[in-house]
């Protein structure tokens, strides 16, 4: 982006994972917290929407970043995302070494859960670099943009860009169908044509990985249900097709970096009755009594939280603030 000047000092801090571009001022994200800087930023964000669009995804200086523009009351601004530098492993990211398993599931559904901006991509990513450094097979990510580039390991890779219009996932993951595949990222489930897509794909033996906007398990499990409500057997079809959910929080850590919280479970005969019988409000405590069994193929934010704090990696401020109930981290402790 050497006809971007004004970007490579930001592009180059490592810390930074977003840039937002208005017309008086560019502001950074480090660590998962807004600052502005000295830049000026005259009239790149017209420039960058003239030469690159409103929504694109290129490489530049061994980066690969994300942008977005937007008119607006004053002018034209752009967000800006730097996605991970590197292949993200699960060492790097701090995922348990339970996840290798996700590599040796030979069709399902995997859901990777959070809000925008907790690592999701980057989760997703590390999976599919494990399935990729461990196997061969045929992987295809089908994603609005392509984000992070999988070079061809023991797998072969093929990156589709989702075409545009509302229907654009739901005809590439229909497309693949015919493409002799083994492994599909879809970069995000949003509406119930997509996760029906999904589901049939991860039933015609498939290992389907998606991301979705869901704060937990529970809520996760609730969503998919009330998106296939309309759907026959839509319960029977998520406890016989779903292998793993995943929801995940980055936080604040004492150090001035971010944390990973993560809440799990890795489906089992009771939990997929529970769906199927309809008691999805049961899950929470199905969750945090096989936690306290220390069955490993679990794992609440209440428990995570609480290995987070008593490891000195985040503070009490921080549980308050961020977990979803601190008084159980609290006396989870105890």
């Amino acid at each position: 982006m050497t006809e971007f000047p004004e970007l490579e000092p930001l592009l180059s801090d490592p810390v930074v994972t977003d840039i937002h571009i208005k017309p008086y001022g560019i502001y950074v994200r480090k660590n998962g917290r807004l600052e502005k800087t000295s830049v000026s930023p005259g009239d790149l964000p017209e420039r960058l929407k003239n030469r690159y669009g409103k929504d694109w995804a290129l490489s530049t200086g061994g980066l690969r970043i994300r942008g977005r523009a937007e008119d607006a009351e004053g002018g034209t601004f752009l967000a800006v995302r730097i996605l991970p530098r590197e292949i993200p492993t699960f060492a790097r990211l701090g995922l348990p070494g339970l996840f290798e398993r996700i590599a040796n599931f030979p069709s399902g559904l995997v859901p990777i859960c959070g809000t925008t901006g907790n690592g999701k991509t980057s989760t997703s990513a590390a999976i599919l670099h494990q399935i990729n450094e461990s196997r061969c097979e045929h992987i295809v990510t089908i994603e609005d943009p392509v984000e992070i580039l999988h070079p061809p390991l023991k797998s072969p890779v093929s990156q589709i860009p989702v075409e545009s219009g509302p229907d654009g996932y739901v005809k590439a993951i229909k497309g693949i169908k015919r493409d002799d595949t083994d492994v599909v990222l879809i970069g995000e489930t949003r509406d119930s044509e997509a996760l029906v897509a999904a589901l049939d794909l991860a039933e015609s033996g498939v290992l389907v990985l998606t991301t979705l906007h869901a704060a937990d398990v529970p809520r996760a499990i609730h969503r998919m249900t009330s998106m296939l409500k309309s759907e026959p057997a839509a319960k029977d079809r998520i406890a016989d097709t779903i292998r793993l959910i995943v929801a995940q929080k980055l936080v604040p850590g004492v150090a001035g970096d971010r944390a990973l919280a993560l809440e799990y479970a890795f489906f089992d005969l009771a939990m997929s009755q529970l769906i199927r019988d309809d008691k999805i409000h049961q899950i929470s405590a199905h969750m945090r009594a096989r936690e306290q069994e220390r069955k490993s193929e679990y794992a609440t934010f209440a428990g995570s939280f609480g290995k987070l704090l008593g490891e000195k990696k985040i503070s009490r401020e921080t549980v308050e603030a961020f977990a979803p109930n601190p008084k159980d981290v609290f006396e989870g402790l105890r």
